[in-house]
């Protein structure tokens, strides 16, 4: 049945349709469409298209694109541009965006990042909060990742990221940040970084075996390793001891 959907430029327009009248978010409605119907069937820009129309009252699933002037679409525009539409955006709001696709992708890690602070706070077996400047993101759950954003959703319902860690959600979404070579920290912070007794024998598995735990990492005696977190430009090395904290190392 999907494949003769696929097939079908009028009924994928009428599902476009139901999704935006549905008032699902127009990229998880995008990638909904491509988990359907395949990843090659329409491209984002033209499923934006029949999305926007769709949402703003315009029905007419046969309607003929050639008649009107085309208009850039937002992922078509020069990067001097994105960078100019983005400039305001908090970095919460360019992780977010950053997420949407490879171009955006780019987009935000190559725009200069101002941070005064980041602030990691992670207690056991409880929920991981991280500061950027006066955004608070917290990450919680055991089978899957819920993210509240505090400054501006005290009480709308949070992001939820299935199958992860909430702690090793955390760290990805930092490491983002950290790998960005315009960005310019004043200060980190990282508070009580604990790990799990079954995360231990995981972190240590995966150093014996050569594979990459959250961080790259050297084991220096048993219980103990060495991470280096993957700073832009930084050399900074940072001590986890498996049974309990993580604290800064100066360099030598």
């Amino acid at each position: 049945m999907a494949e003769a959907l696929a097939r079908n430029p009028i009924a994928l327009r009428r599902f476009i349709t139901y999704e935006a009248l549905g008032k699902v978010p127009v990229f998880e409605a995008y990638k909904n469409f491509c988990k359907r119907f395949g990843e090659d069937v329409m491209t984002y820009v033209d499923y934006e298209f029949w999305y926007y129309r769709a949402l703003h009252g315009e029905l007419d699933v046969k309607y003929d694109r050639s008649v009107d002037p085309r208009q850039p679409a937002l992922l078509e525009l020069p990067m001097e541009m994105l960078w100019a539409i983005f400039e305001k955006a908090n970095p919460i709001e360019r992780l977010i965006v950053r997420k949407v696709c490879s171009r955006l992708q780019t987009c935000i890690d190559t725009m200069y990042n101002k941070i005064d602070e980041i602030r990691f706070d992670s207690s056991f077996d409880g929920p991981v909060e991280i500061k950027y400047e006066k955004d608070v993101v917290q990450y919680r759950g055991d089978k899957g990742c819920s993210v509240f954003r505090y400054s501006i959703q005290p009480h709308h319902k949070p992001a939820v990221v299935k199958n992860v860690d909430h702690v090793e959600q955390a760290i990805r979404d930092l490491s983002i940040l950290f790998r960005n070579p315009k960005i310019l920290q004043t200060s980190t912070v990282f508070e009580a970084f604990s790990v799990k007794n079954y995360d231990s024998d995981k972190l240590l598995k995966a150093i014996r075996g050569g594979g990459r735990p959250l961080w790259n990492g050297v084991e220096t005696r048993p219980g103990s390793c060495i991470f280096k977190i993957p700073i832009a430009n930084s050399d900074k090395f940072w001590k986890l001891d498996l049974s309990g904290k993580m604290v800064h190392l100066e360099r030598r």
